[in-house]
């Protein structure tokens, strides 16, 4: 087989496609990142379309991608589209690590609060798992980002998307993720936990022993 390989004909061995694909999958992890990219989007893209490649290679393809790269997500998007088998791993891979973001606002006489804005993702990714629940058990780690305020938000000590309420998207979002495995705040140093408002300290405290 040429270092670019040969689609495998019907006529080959089960031994045969056995061989060739570790040598495939060898080649491809001595790529550099970007070539790896590429031949996942235009090689392993149909090979793996095939129900003879083995799930551990399938697995262990994915696993190599780059997923902190914009080409690697990419792949994987692309890989997903393959089959169903293909989409789960691909989406199991892509939702592993999960960063939601809300803007931090500090009310001196009740503590910091959260909420939604047009620049956040809380709110997008709760309503990417109200349309595909299954996503959820996917995530093993969430980060949650504080950015900072633009002045003081409009009636947000009241607003239905605030951490002060009961509707906030947070507090819908983490029942739905059961296999979390890691929950940080990010930048740590900017708002310590402690200077959050008591539903949120509340809502993280009862989650921590779920």
């Amino acid at each position: 087989m040429t270092h670019h390989g040969s689609y495998l004909t019907k006529n080959s061995s089960r031994s045969t496609r056995a061989i060739d694909l570790c040598s495939l999958y060898n080649w491809y992890v001595s790529l550099k990142p970007l070539s790896r990219a590429l031949t996942v989007k235009n090689v392993f893209f149909r090979l793996m379309d095939s129900l003879m490649f083995p799930r551990e290679l399938q697995y262990a393809v994915i696993n190599a991608i780059d997923i902190s790269s914009s080409d690697g997500q990419h792949s994987l998007v692309n890989c997903s589209y393959a089959n169903r088998a293909l989409s789960v791993i691909c989406q199991q891979r892509i939702f592993e690590y999960v960063e939601i973001s809300y803007v931090a606002f500090d009310a001196e006489d009740i503590g910091v609060i959260l909420h939604d804005d047009e620049r956040t993702t809380g709110h997008k990714f709760l309503n990417l798992l109200a349309g595909s629940p299954h996503i959820g058990p996917y995530v093993r780690n969430l980060t949650m980002r504080t950015l900072p305020h633009r002045g003081r938000p409009k009636s947000a000590k009241y607003s239905t998307e605030s951490s002060n309420t009961p509707f906030f998207s947070l507090y819908a979002i983490m029942p739905q993720l059961h296999n979390l495995k890691g929950f940080i705040t990010s930048p740590a140093d900017l708002y310590p936990w402690h200077s959050f408002e008591g539903r949120t300290k509340n809502f993280s405290l009862v989650s921590s022993h779920v």
